[in-house]
């Protein structure tokens, strides 16, 4: 691929990879639209048709009349739930901007590294942003069958030469694989509860050397308290409940 295209690939991937950050915000979002709606069709439920049916429940019977009984309920329920969607694509859109600007700024390093890794690659988006960087070759591991069908249609649809995918286990290729990475790309599910024994492992592993960088995707109550051998964090950047974090290995010569 033409060095004229490699911008667009990293503006690409990089929308990619906010995208799917940006849309672990909507889920308080989608509570409050559900229960809006529930309002609003509460308030428009014919109670009279419910009376005449035997099996009506009384206190649900009562609990409706209540909720109906509220003046004007279904207008400002109406109204509620239009200013919530405004906001939620507001703070969508302004947050993937964010995010999108301050991917490129900290894959920038990229342009030295050589071979990757991106181990629970999903859709691989910080592999292929490696790859369109510059790096001889990127490692991809997914084990989900939906994300692995995912990740293949995104590597060949970026067409760079370099890409492997496997589809297995991310902790069990780690412990097998004796090649040394100069980056690593970490984004465990979120309840993944031994990320940073693995961050760990990885740091004193073979699989890096002095210079290698790590970046892991967590949530933000997951921190590690005590610094981790051989790791030094460069930077760290939060966006709703998702943090990422940029370690670069320091080791003894």
């Amino acid at each position: 691929m033409s060095t004229q295209k490699r911008p667009n690939d990293h503006k690409r991937i990089a929308r990619r990879l906010s995208g799917r950050i940006a849309g672990e915000q909507l889920a308080a979002f989608i509570i409050i639209d559900v229960f809006l709606l529930f309002l609003i069709s509460v308030s428009r439920i014919d109670i009279n048709a419910l009376d005449a049916s035997q099996s009506t429940n009384v206190p649900l019977t009562a609990f409706l009349e209540w909720i109906q009984g509220i003046r004007y309920l279904d207008i400002v329920s109406y109204w509620a739930l239009i200013s919530v969607i405004a906001i939620e694509l507001i703070l969508l859109l302004v947050q993937s901007a964010k995010l999108r600007k301050y991917i490129r700024e900290l894959l920038e390093p990229l342009r030295e590294l050589r071979v990757a890794a991106d181990a629970f690659a999903g859709s691989g988006a910080l592999g292929l942003e490696a790859l369109s960087r510059g790096a001889i070759s990127a490692i991809f591991v997914e084990k989900q069958p939906a994300a692995l069908k995912y990740l293949k249609r995104n590597v060949e649809n970026c067409c760079l030469p370099g890409a492997q995918i496997v589809g297995g286990d991310a902790i069990q290729f780690l412990r097998r694989t004796k090649e040394c990475y100069d980056i690593i790309f970490l984004d465990p599910p979120f309840p993944y509860p031994y990320k940073w024994e693995l961050t760990a492992n990885i740091a004193a592993s073979a699989l890096v050397s002095d210079g290698s960088r790590i970046l892991i995707h967590r949530p933000r109550d997951d921190y590690q308290k005590k610094e981790i051998q051989y790791l030094l964090k460069k930077d760290n950047r939060e966006y709703g409940r998702s943090v990422v974090d940029f370690f670069e290995v320091k080791k003894p010569g």
